[in-house]
């Protein structure tokens, strides 16, 4: 038991002093003046014609997602709420009936 309370300790003074040492370390800079890689201009226009059809197949694909997404999901949602409302309604005029019928 005391192996287990003298590894914590040791352990909890390692972290404070590795917490304190990047605290003492930290030097804050000024918004901006750290310096920039500048940006690499294109020379040429690279055509790849078949990542350009790879890029189409899979925009379409996307654009068939996005759609159902968008409207069948939509409509599914509303129908199934429409389901579970006729259902808990049926339910519930069953209930006020006296549980006559079926």
């Amino acid at each position: 038991m005391d192996f287990f309370f003298n590894s914590l300790r040791k352990l909890l003074t390692l972290s404070l002093f590795v917490a304190f040492g990047f605290v003492f370390t930290y030097i804050p800079q000024e918004y901006g003046s750290y310096k920039t890689v500048p940006e690499a201009e294109a020379q040429w226009a690279v055509i790849d014609a078949a990542n350009l059809a790879v890029n189409t197949g899979i925009l379409a694909n996307t654009t068939i997602v996005s759609s159902k997404e968008i409207a069948l999901d939509n409509i599914g949602w509303i129908l199934g709420k429409a389901i579970v409302a006729n259902i808990v309604a049926s339910t519930v005029d069953w209930i006020n009936s006296g549980f006559r019928g079926s």
